[in-house]
């Protein structure tokens, strides 16, 4: 890991797993990162507004909510339930064509997760994803191409766009009695939960949670709660693996194997988004290839390795579901 990839790693893992000194200490960089944050907010031009129907999914914390399954069940509930052309417009996180001033569509056989990011290639295997650095640019680029309905993927706090729909997703964990719910760079908070659960209009959690109702006037907001399925346990049960895992909260990865009763020999774990070198790949499956076993990883760090290794690699492969889909779909239709 180079010297950027290692100071992501301690701050995701170490710095925001928990409050000490430190945090506190870095309160008064929070204080203005939400006071900037907050003048962009109330001075930004008006939103632009567009012929399609534009849905957010968003969060308060930075890493970690899981987004991208919500998004990609909520655009296959869209088609099944309706005749509605959907997209999906992403930010392109981590790859580098997203930098650059046009808006791109991304494409399986052409792109690399280096150049549209790694969630942009996993959701594309779905739908149609357009990347851009500015989202009007994508939203543009999508409606040119027929879309009716767009699914913008994490722009909670783009106030530059008019959402129809915001929809919040919130992972539980924010409610432990030592998560670490302080603003950036204290803590991984992109705003208060407060000010998230404002702007939402629906709120999806990951499994049941009485502590937002008991916390949170939610009388004007849809509550649902998605659980996470495991669609191929039996390629993963009794079987030995080296665990790979690039992304945030890799303890859940850890957690689900072992609940899967999957005998993992040795575990690497990297920082969100990272993007593993061909050397990196080449030593840890020379390590499978000699204790006979393969690679163990998540369908998002599946996409950023390379082609020759995935004979060798076992991916989790997971799912959500959400619950009271009928309603939810419903809801985002009337909205």
């Amino acid at each position: 890991m180079n010297l950027t990839d290692k100071l992501a790693n301690y701050i995701q893992n170490f710095l925001w797993s928990k409050v000490s000194l430190i945090n506190y200490m870095l309160l008064p960089l929070s204080i203005l990162y939400s006071l900037i944050r907050n003048l962009r907010y109330y001075f930004y031009q008006t939103p632009i507004k567009f012929n399609s129907k534009i849905i957010c999914v968003g969060n308060s914390i930075s890493g970690g909510a899981g987004k991208t399954p919500i998004v990609i069940r909520l655009a296959e509930l869209l088609s099944q339930n309706t005749k509605l052309k959907i997209a999906v417009v992403a930010k392109g996180y981590k790859g580098n064509l997203s930098n650059n001033s046009n808006a791109i569509k991304v494409s399986l056989n052409k792109h690399t997760c280096k150049e549209v990011g790694d969630e942009a290639l996993l959701i594309a295997k779905h739908f149609p994803v357009y990347i851009s650095n500015k989202r009007k640019l994508a939203i543009e680029l999508a409606q040119k191409d027929g879309a009716e309905t767009i699914i913008l993927d994490d722009g909670f706090q783009n106030n530059s766009i008019n959402k129809d729909i915001s929809i919040l997703a919130i992972n539980n964990r924010i409610f432990n009695h030592d998560a670490n719910n302080l603003l950036i760079p204290a803590g991984p908070l992109r705003e208060s939960l407060k000010t998230s659960i404002r702007k939402a209009d629906i709120i999806i959690t990951s499994g049941k949670n009485t502590a937002l109702r008991k916390n949170f006037n939610l009388s004007d907001k849809l509550l649902f709660f998605q659980n996470t399925i495991i669609k191929n346990p039996e390629e993963i049960s009794g079987k030995k693996f080296i665990l790979l895992c690039g992304i945030a909260q890799p303890e859940r990865v850890v957690k689900t194997a072992k609940n899967l009763k999957a005998n993992i020999l040795k575990s690497y774990l990297f920082p969100d988004h990272y993007n593993f070198s061909s050397q990196e790949l080449e030593s840890l499956y020379k390590e499978a290839t000699k204790f006979h076993c393969n690679i163990l990883t998540t369908k998002k760090d599946f996409v950023r390795i390379d082609k020759k290794f995935h004979k060798l690699t076992t991916v989790i492969d997971y799912a959500v579901e959400i619950n009271d889909e009928k309603k939810l779909i419903k809801k985002i239709l009337t909205l």
